[in-house]
């Protein structure tokens, strides 16, 4: 278990009898509406995860921070009210998946010195790893109902934990298990028979002959202008070969006995995942 800013002790204390678990009234859209995105959640994720041995039991600024970030829109914390996050109780699903998510569980403080004192917030949250994939699948907190993944970035509705008689604190899991999933344009070209006519043919040889022309007066342009510069003139002489190639190459298309049809369909790329996370108990040693 690691905290921020409080020891493990005081934050023993400050959850020590925090049991009776209500559900707060936050659609399972929460994630759109906290305005959690994918970057803070992989943010903290990878903070949780990577705290060294050395500092375990309090957090990094910088973790603490992406914490922080979550924590105030999942938990709609106000930072110009009575209410304070003193710390925190997280931990990271396991790396190498095609989602990564982190379960948070912030402890707030009443400044105002209301009778509820200490409360828990928890909630989970998942983001892709690759910004091209969208989540699909469920995830679920704790004892409540699993609910549907969807978006880039997700996050649980929260579970509030009110300060109401005495019991250890157990932080809910968190787990989910989907796939992150992207779709993409395929176009694939195929040779169609195409028989042309006399008069599509000689169409064709008009045009392809006025476009000579225009290429080679372009290129007599470009020599005038060249001077004796000899750069310049090589620089004219591979545009005009580059013209002649395109004008050749359209003709001898135009007058083929097929044409190219090309056809896009759209295809999907498939990631399963399953991915779990829980805090350690604060009560334990």
């Amino acid at each position: 278990m690691r905290t921020s800013l409080l020891s493990r002790s005081v934050i023993a204390v400050a959850t020590l009898g925090i049991g009776s678990v209500a559900l707060a009234a936050v659609p399972a859209s929460a994630a759109t509406a906290s305005g959690i995105t994918r970057d803070q959640v992989l943010a903290a994720a990878a903070g949780v995860r990577s705290e060294p041995v050395s500092v375990e039991g309090q957090y990094s600024p910088s973790t603490d921070r992406a914490l922080r970030v979550l924590a105030n829109r999942a938990c709609s914390i106000d930072r110009d009210g009575t209410q304070l996050i003193i710390g925190f109780l997280a931990d990271a699903t396991d790396a190498g998946a095609s989602a990564d998510g982190v379960v948070v569980t912030a402890v707030i403080a009443d400044l105002a010195g209301q009778s509820e004192g200490y409360k828990g917030c928890s909630f989970g949250a998942l983001a892709t790893t690759d910004g091209a994939f969208t989540l699909s699948g469920s995830a679920t907190l704790g004892s409540a109902a699993p609910v549907a993944l969807s978006g880039d970035a997700f996050a649980t509705a929260p579970v509030i934990f009110n300060a109401e008689g005495e019991g250890a604190f157990a932080p809910p899991a968190f787990t989910a298990s989907g796939s992150a999933t992207r779709s993409f344009d395929v176009t694939t070209s195929t040779k169609v028979k195409d028989k042309k006519t006399k008069s599509e043919k000689k169409a064709a040889k008009t045009t392809y002959a006025k476009r000579l022309a225009a290429a080679k007066k372009s290129y007599q342009k470009a020599l005038d202008k060249a001077g004796k510069s000899k750069s310049k003139k090589a620089k004219a002489k591979k545009a005009y070969s580059a013209k002649r190639a395109t004008a050749r190459a359209v003709y001898k298309y135009a007058i083929a006995g097929y044409k190219i049809v090309k056809k896009t369909t759209q295809q999907t790329e498939t990631r399963p995942f399953t991915v779990s996370a829980q805090a350690a108990n604060p009560d334990a040693s």
